[in-house]
């Protein structure tokens, strides 16, 4: 539990360091919430939870997050004003060492949802042992998938980028970590890392990590 509270925290602490984050009213939370929960089922069942606070700075809170994204499309002339789209971080459940999110984008014109897709590599690993604490060989490529849930989630208004960091287990030995940029209203895959060794070196000295994309 202590260790989930640190969690917490620190998650906590980097969003209230960002930009100001929006406030869409409770009806528009409520009209989310059940977009999300329809959406993705008993992946986003929020710990069955009903009070879930927005845009909480505590400690100990789980909650959902709101943003404005101002930016140009593509397809827009210099006349054109900039448009602004909202993301809605959502809660969608928490274990002993991982939180987990949603992201959906609210159309201001048409007041629509969508459900954010993330891309990530899918791995090919050649493990040297049965503890799965060396590899034989780097991680390869084997393909491309893309999830509705993000680990350990946060959002930089500064950078318009998602980044996650997924904990394979509690003390952090293996993980996987995902970088997105918002482009076009979709978020694009710019950096994916992953330390796939159950090796107990938990320390950041320690790790022997592995960029997998882009690619070298």
């Amino acid at each position: 539990m202590k260790r989930t509270l640190l969690l917490l925290a620190g998650l906590c602490v980097a969003h209230a360091a960002i930009a100001q984050s929006i406030n869409p009213g409770q009806n528009q939370m409520r009209q989310a919430e059940r977009f999300v929960q329809a959406a993705l089922g008993e992946d986003c069942e929020m710990n069955s939870r009903t009070d879930i606070p927005l845009n909480s700075t505590e400690p100990e809170d789980v909650s959902h997050f709101v943003y404005d994204i101002q930016y140009r499309a593509s397809y827009q002339s210099a006349e054109e004003p900039d448009k602004h789209v909202a993301l809605y971080q959502m809660f969608c459940g928490m274990g002993a060492y991982n939180l987990q999110h949603a992201f959906l984008l609210r159309d201001p014109e048409t007041s629509q949802f969508r459900l954010v897709a993330f891309s990530r590599p899918k791995l090919g690993l050649d493990y040297a042992d049965e503890e799965q604490s060396k590899l034989k060989t780097p991680p390869k490529i084997d393909g491309y998938s893309a999830t509705h849930i993000l680990i350990n989630a946060t959002f930089d208004p500064a950078t318009r980028s998602v980044a996650s960091h997924g904990l394979w287990r509690g003390i952090g030995d293996a993980w996987d970590s995902g970088a997105w940029i918002f482009s076009d209203l979709d978020f694009l895959l710019s950096r994916y890392e992953v330390d796939p060794t159950f090796d107990g070196a938990a320390e950041s000295g320690d790790r022997k990590s592995y960029v997998i994309y882009p690619p070298e």
